[in-house]
């Protein structure tokens, strides 16, 4: 019988914990421990807007680096060996377009969220993430830039999220003094 090999074995039991990890912030973050949000039909539209967004942004993206990897600007040989981080860069750049977009336009936090919880599970994994990126960073190893693009992207939108919500609470403070 053959012996499972250790990086197999922390591959599975990293999956298990980000999964049981994932599940117990979904549910803290729900007013009433629901698992699954809900939106009201202006925040589906306003994701459905936010989605387009995210996708043009890959699109021109995409577009930029095949324009910057054909000969014009770079070799060949140099752009295809950072495709996966070009790629990677790009998927997370329409992510934060996406967040943002359904930020501003009030759609990201479900109807049976909480802001400060959300956030507050989000400032969670943003610090795993960074600490992770640092702890393969120090052990010479290379994908540290994963985690740390993930923590990045965390942070633009908590950043976002807290400034909406501010916006919001001084926007209903002078519509109460309005009244």
């Amino acid at each position: 019988m053959e012996r499972i090999p250790i990086k197999i074995i922390g591959i599975i039991v990293g999956i298990i914990v980000g999964l049981a990890l994932a599940a117990l912030l979904t549910r803290v973050t729900q007013k009433r421990w629901q698992i699954k949000s809900k939106y009201d039909e202006r925040q589906k539209i306003a994701q459905g807007v936010a989605y387009r967004n995210a996708f043009w942004t890959l699109w021109g993206y995409t577009i930029f680096c095949f324009l910057l990897s054909s000969d014009f600007l770079l070799s060949f040989d140099t752009a295809i060996q950072n495709l996966e981080f070009m790629l990677m860069i790009g998927a997370m750049i329409s992510i934060i377009v996406y967040a943002i977009s359904c930020i501003v336009l009030d759609a990201y936090i479900g109807i049976n969220d909480t802001p400060f919880r959300t956030m507050g599970g989000m400032c969670i994994t943003m610090l795993s993430n960074f600490l992770i990126a640092l702890i393969i960073y120090l052990n010479g190893r290379s994908f540290y830039w994963i985690n740390l693009g993930c923590g990045i992207m965390l942070a633009v939108v908590i950043i976002a999220l807290a400034v909406r919500t501010h916006l919001r609470g001084t926007q209903d403070e002078e519509n109460e003094e309005e009244v």
